[in-house]
């Protein structure tokens, strides 16, 4: 019996004795009252006895009765909530297992299918298991490489080599961009397809993925041409042709920042490239790092004072400085070389410090 059960009966003991004086009272109360009363003559005595004796025990019938059903109300919530609680510790204690089980369920399970992957891939590559997969797969392989050579020598007839040339303009008939367009949708569903079945990229050939994003860069697709670039430098992180040509694509991007330190890769893999120099030398000048620029642009000029994407890009430069002689010296000979340089030249905000000195006049309006 717990504490709170003693102090009940306690409490109980207490009441039935606070009862039975009650009723012992008002039994001794209505005796006195009919012996000693004027009307005592009336009744009898013994049916007065009998009344009260009668009157107590009824009222202690009702009070133990009341005891009674109480202490049993009592026992039978203990019993019941005693009950209640240990289901309740049962079914908790069901519920961790049941969670448990599941965790334990799903970790197996998770390895069921690592199995099932594994071999899956197995299978896939062993010749001995499958050998009708492996004939599927090589013959997409072979598509896929004539497919390559097919288009390779059609860019190549277009003029479209390793390099990227940013003044040079391709003039590509209709016919032959529709040939070029329709050999790299047939390459890209063979790609799609090889790569579904097999969970690995396709083999390709690092020169004519270079010729076709050049392709790209030509026909101003310039983040599929970046795609196809990265493609590369991830197989060949020092390609130089993939970072030379990237770190132009980048610029046509409006990405100078992340051009710049692909051009300064490039010229890492080699220093000597014209093209290269230029193109950092461009790049720092679009971040309006002017004494940067000209350094990699004059050291190109040393190299080969041909081009006139060099000569036009050192006036922009020496514009920005105030260096007005030297501007219009380097921008007559680009537009000596390039006339398309006028256009171009007549627009562009680098020429602000000399663009009303009436040298520039004269050089921009010339036929």
């Amino acid at each position: 019996m717990t504490g709170n059960d003693k102090n009940a009966n306690k409490r109980l003991i207490k009441i039935l004795i606070g009862i039975t004086s009650i009723g012992l009272f008002v039994s001794v109360s209505l005796l006195y009252f009919f012996i000693f009363s004027d009307k005592i003559k009336d009744y009898n005595i013994n049916a007065i006895l009998s009344l009260a004796a009668g009157s107590f025990v009824s009222l202690m019938v009702i009070v133990i009765s009341g005891i009674f059903a109480e202490f049993t109300f009592k026992s039978g919530f203990v019993e019941i909530s005693a009950q209640l609680e240990k289901k309740i510790n049962d079914v908790q204690s069901n519920v961790t297992d049941t969670k448990q089980e599941v965790k334990g369920k799903i970790a197996e399970l998770n390895q069921h299918i690592s199995n099932m992957q594994s071999l899956v891939v197995a299978t896939r590559f062993n010749a001995n298991v499958n050998p009708t997969f492996n004939i599927a797969v090589d013959n997409l392989k072979n598509a896929y490489s004539s497919i390559e050579e097919k288009q390779s020598k059609l860019l190549s007839e277009q003029g479209i080599g390793n390099k990227v040339e940013p003044e040079k303009k391709l003039l590509i008939s209709k016919s032959d961009r529709v040939n070029i367009d329709s050999l790299r949708e047939t390459k890209e569903k063979i790609e799609k397809a090889y790569t579904e079945i097999t969970q690995q990229p396709i083999p390709k050939d690092i020169d004519q993925t270079l010729k076709e994003a050049n392709y790209l860069y030509y026909k101003g697709q310039y983040q599929e041409a970046n795609n196809l670039y990265n493609q590369i430098l991830k197989d060949d992180p020092t390609n130089f042709y993939a970072l030379l040509n990237n770190g132009l694509t980048l610029m046509r991007l409006d990405k100078n920042e992340e051009a710049v330190q692909v051009l300064e890769n490039a010229h890492d893999v080699n220093s000597g490239d014209p093209l290269a120099l230029i193109n950092l030398g461009v790049a720092y000048l679009r971040l309006k790092n002017v004494d940067k620029a000209l350094l990699y642009l004059e050291k190109a000029e040393k190299i080969d004072p041909s081009r006139p994407m060099l000569h036009y890009n050192m006036a922009c430069a020496y514009s920005i400085l105030g260096r007005k002689t030297q501007a219009i010296k380097h921008l007559k000979e680009s537009i000596e070389k390039d006339p398309r340089n006028i256009e171009r030249a007549k627009s562009d905000t680098d020429f602000g410090n000399i663009k009303n000195d009436d040298l520039f006049k004269e050089i921009v309006s010339s036929p």
